[in-house]
Parts: structure tokens; C-alpha cells; sequence
């Protein structure tokens, strides 16, 4: 009998692509699904048109809920209302402007079953685009795969987290997972997931990969990420990484990389304040000037040279 997987579809004002998600959901080839929809107060008919849809499609599935509340509350609480009110025995989460493979969930869940280390957690690759008939869609580089290397242990990919996030598909993983660990930080409230691995390799649980497409993310001009603000030299989501690094990475490094990170951080915060203009020659020579003078790359640029490996070497 094929388990219930939870599908979470989170939404803040998703109106131009959510029906696409909600279709992409339909369409698994894997039947035994629950729909989730998490709305963050949109101000957008986003809901409305949610209502609509699963008035003629919640047939497919075993199971929908659409939850929605008064005050705009983040990523990683809206999140959290949709992962409270699962039922599923694995969850599967992405965006209102996501969208899924038909195969995402079976490939998944296939992989999960035929693991030999009983997997909780699994990815899979992503395409990435811009255009709405996805024609400019390209695989993203899986240039971790050390990161899910069979030799590669949970404490290992902590240790690697730790250096910067690797991990940009939301996994399918199980419900044991968020039993055991807990939900997500609601202290960060744009930066969900960046947390949430660190805290489950931490635990012990490995995040394993089927190394197969599974997904696409769509890249616009109001995504959390800011990919598209050509403008800035830095991107808004390394402006929501300064605190989160500063407030829960910095302590947990050795001495010399925790140097290096605050560095970095006092660097990107100075030209934040300084206008962030990409269009401004001497901010941009500026910023890869105090980049190369960074005393954690000097350090490790001077161990090479002289033929030692840096002793985390393999983390970063």
C-alpha cells in the first residue's frame, strides 16, 4: 500500500503562478498524496483562486486543507501551520511559484524505499528559469557531490553547512525528521531552510540525493533570493545570510574562519551602507579588493603555497 505524502505548497501573494504549482501537484504520478496550502496573508486574490481550484481538483487527492491567518507572520511559520496540520508519513514543501516534475515525489520516495541506510531525508536536482515557457530552464550544477558522497557522514555535511549552505531543493523528508528535531526556526523568518539542515545533520540525519531532476524554480523579480536585482552588488538574500551567519554560524567555526566570516560580513554591510550600486565602479574594485585582502583566505592561500592542508579542508 503506498504511504500518504504531504504535499505543502506555501503562498504570499502568488496569484500570477500558483495555479502552474497546483497543477505541477496534480499531475505526480504518485497517487497518494494530501494538498496542503499555507497562505501568509496575501493581499493578492491568491486564496480565492486556491478555493476555486481544489473546488474541481480536490478529488485527486486524499486529503486538502487551505489555512490562512489575519497578520503577515514569514517563510518559516507559514511553513510550520502547514507542516501541523500534515498527516503524511513524508512531507514534500516548495513555493506557490514552484513547480514539480510529474515524476518529483515517486522519484523521491522511490529512492528513499531502495535506500540500504533507510534515507529520511532526499533532494533531488533542479532546474532553474526566468521565462514563463521555461525555454531558458537550465539543470543547476551539482558541483557538492562530495557533500552526498557515500563516505560523507551527517556530521561531515554539518561541517560543510556550517561553511555555507549547499543544499537548494527542498528535500522530500519524513515525518519522523520534524518529530525528532523539531519544526522550523520561526526566529528567522525568511531563511527556513539554511537553518533546518543545519539542525538535522546536526542530529544525525544525512541528506541524501537522487542525483535525478525533480523539480524547477522559477527566478523573479520579487523572489526572496534577488537573483534577478542586477542593481546590487549584494543580493538580498546575502543581506537575510549577514545576520544569520553572525548570529549562529560565527561562534560555532575555528578561530581563523570565524575571522574570515566576520570580515565578510563587515565588508558586505559596509557597502550596503556605502548604496549597494553594481553601476558603481569604485564600490565594486572596492569590494574585490577587501574580498582578496580577507585574512581567512590569506591564511589558506599561504598553507597551499607552502604545501600543508588546512586541517577542515575537505568542509570547505
Amino acid at each position: 500500500m503506498e504511504v500518504l505524502v504531504s504535499v505543502i505548497v506555501i503562498t504570499y501573494n502568488s496569484s500570477q503562478y500558483i495555479l502552474e504549482t497546483l497543477e505541477s501537484v496534480k499531475s505526480q504520478t504518485y497517487r497518494n498524496l494530501e494538498l496542503i496550502l499555507s497562505d501568509d496573508c496575501s493581499t493578492d486574490d491568491t486564496v480565492d483562486i486556491c478555493r476555486r481550484w481544489l473546488k474541481y481538483n480536490n478529488r485527486r487527492f486524499k486529503r486538502s486543507e487551505i489555512l490562512t491567518v489575519s497578520s503577515n507572520t514569514g517563510i518559516s511559520a507559514n511553513l510550520n501551520r502547514g507542516l501541523k496540520s500534515s498527516k503524511g508519513l513524508w512531507i514534500k514543501y516548495c513555493a506557490g511559484d514552484d513547480i514539480l516534475s510529474d515524476q518529483c515525489i515517486g522519484t523521491l520516495l522511490t529512492y528513499a524505499s531502495n535506500s540500504k541506510n533507510a534515507a529520511k531525508v532526499v533532494n533531488g536536482l533542479q532546474y532553474i528559469f526566468t521565462k514563463p515557457d521555461k525555454s531558458d530552464a537550465f539543470l543547476k550544477s551539482q558541483d557538492d557531490n562530495l557533500f552526498y558522497a557515500d563516505e560523507i557522514s551527517p556530521h561531515d555535511q554539518y561541517e560543510m553547512l556550517l561553511r555555507h549552505n549547499r543544499v537548494g531543493n527542498p528535500p522530500l523528508i519524513s515525518h519522523e525528521v520534524f518529530k525528532n528535531v523539531g519544526l522550523f526556526d520561526e526566529q528567522i523568518p525568511l531563511l527556513e531552510d539554511y537553518p533546518f539542515w543545519l539542525k538535522i545533520t546536526n542530529y544525525g540525519y544525512k541528506i541524501y540525493c537522487s542525483f535525478k531532476p525533480v523539480s524547477y524554480y522559477r527566478v523573479t523579480e520579487n523572489s526572496v533570493s534577488g537573483l534577478l536585482k542586477k542593481d546590487r552588488i549584494i543580493l538580498p538574500i546575502e543581506e537575510i545570510l549577514i545576520d544569520f551567519q553572525q548570529k549562529y554560524i560565527i561562534r560555532k567555526l575555528p578561530k581563523i574562519e570565524a575571522i574570515g566570516m566576520f570580515n565578510q560580513i563587515f565588508v558586505r554591510r559596509l557597502i550596503i551602507k556605502l548604496g549597494n550600486n553594481s553601476k558603481n565602479r569604485f564600490l565594486i574594485y572596492f569590494y574585490k579588493l577587501i574580498k582578496k585582502t580577507n585574512p581567512f583566505s590569506i591564511y589558506h592561500r599561504l598553507l597551499r603555497i607552502f604545501g600543508i592542508n588546512y586541517v577542515y579542508e575537505k568542509y570547505l
